[in-house]
C-alpha cells in the first residue's frame, strides 16, 4: 500500500486500506490520520468512512464514531457490517436496549453470517438467555466450524453451563485459529479462574454482577455497603 501511495499519494482507497491495516497493528492514531486523508480525498467513500469510524471507536471517541456509522447507514442501509458496528458501539457504551434491533436487522440482511450469529449469541448470554445463546453459537459454527468468535461464544455458553472441559477446548481451538484473539484469551482466563476453588466464587459473583446491568449492580453494592455498616456498628 505504501508503494502504491508513493506513486499515487492522492488515491483515497489506498489510504483507507492502509488505515485498516494500521488498526490491525493497534496503531489507532495513525489509522485515524490515514482514514481522514482518504475522506478528504473522497468525501463520499464508504470505505474511508468505515475506516474512520473503526479508528475512532478504537480510540474511544464514541460520539464521532457513532455519527460516521449513522452516515454509513444513510449511504447503504443494507450492509450488515454497519449494523454490527453500531451494535458493538452501543454495547460498549452500555446502551443495551439499542443492540438487539441492530443485530436482528443484520441477521435479516445476512442470515448465514457467522459474525452476526456469534454476536447474537453474546447478546443473549449477557441477558442470561442461555438457550438462545447456545442456539446462535451452534448455528454460527455450522456455517463456519473454525470461526474464532463463534468458538468463543460457544465456549462462554459451555462455561456458564458448568462444562469447563469443553469450554477450554473451544478456547484452545479459537486460539489456534487466531492466536491474538483477545476474547479467546479472556475466555481461557475465565476458565482458569472458574476452576480455582477460591477465585471461582469471585468469578461467579463477577459474572452475575455484570449480567444484571450497571444500575442494579450499583444498588447491590450500596445495599452491601449499608449491611456492612449496620453489622459493623452492631458488633462494635
Amino acid at each position: 500500500l505504501r508503494d502504491i501511495l508513493s506513486n499515487d499519494p492522492d488515491l483515497a482507497e489506498a489510504h483507507a486500506y492502509l488505515a485498516l491495516c494500521l488498526l490491525r497493528k493497534r496503531r489507532g492514531h495513525a489509522a485515524a490520520q490515514e482514514a481522514r486523508m482518504a475522506l478528504a480525498l473522497e468525501p463520499e467513500s464508504a470505505l474511508a468512512l468505515y475506516a474512520l469510524a473503526l479508528s475512532q471507536f478504537a480510540q474511544r471517541q464514541f460520539r464521532e464514531a457513532e455519527s460516521h456509522i449513522l452516515r454509513l447507514l444513510d449511504l447503504d442501509p443494507n450492509d450488515p457490517r454497519y449494523h454490527l458496528l453500531l451494535a458493538d458501539l452501543y454495547n460498549t457504551t452500555a446502551q443495551r436496549k439499542k443492540v438487539l434491533p441492530l443485530l436482528q436487522k443484520a441477521l435479516t440482511l445476512a442470515p448465514e453470517d457467522p459474525d452476526t450469529l456469534s454476536k447474537l449469541s453474546d447478546y443473549y448470554l449477557a441477558v442470561n438467555d442461555l438457550g438462545r445463546a447456545e442456539h446462535h453459537a451452534r448455528e454460527a459454527l455450522q456455517m463456519d466450524p473454525e470461526h474464532a468468535d463463534a468458538l468463543v461464544s460457544m465456549g462462554q455458553v459451555l462455561l456458564q453451563k458448568g462444562d469447563v472441559a469443553n469450554a477450554r477446548e473451544h478456547a484452545i481451538w479459537a486460539l489456534r485459529r487466531e492466536p491474538g484473539n483477545s476474547s479467546a484469551l479472556y475466555l481461557l482466563t475465565a476458565i482458569k479462574t472458574r476452576s480455582n476453588p477460591f477465585l471461582g466464587l469471585w468469578w461467579r459473583y463477577n459474572t452475575w454482577i455484570n449480567r444484571i446491568g450497571m444500575t442494579r449492580s450499583i444498588l447491590v453494592l450500596l445495599a452491601a455497603f449499608i449491611l456492612y455498616r449496620v453489622a459493623s456498628m452492631a458488633f462494635t
